[in-house]
């Protein structure tokens, strides 16, 4: 009697003008409403009414709705079904997005054109329809600017991006968050741990390396990634022919940063330590090497990286990241390592190499005084 009530309901109003009806997220749904939904369509399909029916349904949570797949197949046999497949957005669709909300961004503007505002949001979301939205939800609920009304110099879309204490990115985060460990706790144990590894090593990272970062077997780790992609946490990136490997990333930094603050101190110590050994055999870069050196505590390994960062980049005459690593490897000296200073353990020769070409680096960049001091140090 319900099912033959709500179908006649529709059909009543159909009569009278063309319907449009939106059923959202189809995954919560019980076998019950999924057992009307298919009695309706068959109905209205039969009588050639004018209703549309727009559903929507999250493509990792597929698995979880009973026969969800044998359903859609039988139901598309008798009523005309289009699948569609959403991905990321293009510049141009974040566009539209954008002039569709033209008035109610037009107090957030602040000298700002529509153009400027897409261009920053498009880099802000990487077309990720959900950080787009949460991007500008947030916002929106503001009486002022992002800045709260705090009138700087970065009072401007385009400026945020490069001043981020100034960008209250808790707040989009939460929004996000619920998303992505709604996501999470759907796993399997080694999916969630191949995911925890993967934030560790970064925004791109090799299959092989991978695994070993979590200990995961071969033949586990491969449903456990389709698993992954599934769930929309990964996403493959490149087959790379010369090395032999599968690289894979997370859609968005913001994905990775949530998955990544859910890891104890410990373990995150433990995936960076095994990061380090992978990608040293991995012949990774010197910084890359450097950063897990340091992030594991292995001092000694993170000045030894560092230097040999330095270099590189004074070798690609690139004297500012050169300092950038030479300093940090200068930092690292005066660090205990045990009950000894870590320069207390190191070779001379690598020392001495370190003052040397810190005070080029700063000879080139002509800041003389920096120089100056780094040699005083050196003889001292």
């Amino acid at each position: 009697a319900l099912f033959e009530a709500v179908t006649q309901l529709a059909g009543a109003l159909a009569r009278k003008n063309i319907l449009v009806w939106v059923l959202e997220d189809l995954h919560w749904s019980d076998i019950a409403s999924m057992d009307l939904l298919s009695y309706a369509l068959r109905a209205w399909s039969r009588h050639k009414l004018p209703i549309l029916m727009i559903v929507t349904v999250r493509k990792e949570a597929i698995s979880d709705i009973p026969n969800f797949k044998e359903w859609l197949a039988a139901l598309s046999r008798d009523v005309n079904s289009i699948p569609i497949e959403l991905g990321s957005l293009n510049q141009k669709d974040v566009s539209t997005f954008v002039e569709q909300l033209r008035d109610p961004l037009k107090k957030l503007m602040w000298g700002n054109s529509l153009e400027e505002i897409s261009t920053w949001l498009w880099e802000e979301s990487e077309g990720q329809p959900l950080l787009l939205t949460e991007t500008v939800r947030m916002y929106l609920e503001k009486d002022n600017s992002p800045l709260y009304g705090r009138q700087t110099e970065f009072s401007s879309w385009r400026n945020l991006q490069i001043n981020p204490t100034n960008y209250p990115m808790q707040e989009l985060t939460s929004g996000i968050s619920r998303i992505v460990q709604w996501r999470m706790s759907r796993l399997s144990p080694i999916a969630s741990e191949l995911a925890r590894a993967a934030s560790i090593l970064g925004h791109q990272f090799p299959f092989s390396v991978l695994i070993r970062v979590a200990e995961v077997p071969e033949d586990k780790a491969l449903p456990a990634i389709e698993e992954l992609i599934n769930g929309r946490i990964l996403q493959l990136t490149v087959n790379s022919v010369e090395s032999g490997d599968i690289f894979y990333q997370f859609p968005h930094g913001q994905i990775k940063a949530i998955v990544e603050s859910s890891i104890p101190q410990t373990l995150r110590m433990v995936f960076h330590r095994r990061a380090f050994h992978a990608l040293l055999e991995y012949n990774a870069l010197p910084a890359e090497l450097a950063y897990h050196a340091l992030k594991s505590h292995q001092l000694e390994q993170g000045f030894r990286y560092c230097l040999i960062a330095g270099n590189n980049a004074l070798e690609l005459f690139d004297p500012h990241d050169a300092i950038y690593f030479y300093e940090k490897a200068r930092q690292l000296l005066n660090e205990r390592v045990g009950p000894v200073l870590l320069k207390t353990i190191l070779p001379v020769s690598m020392i001495e190499q370190l003052y040397i070409k810190l005070s080029l680096s700063y000879e080139i960049i002509a800041k003389w005084d920096n120089a100056r001091k780094i040699y005083e140090t050196m003889l001292n």
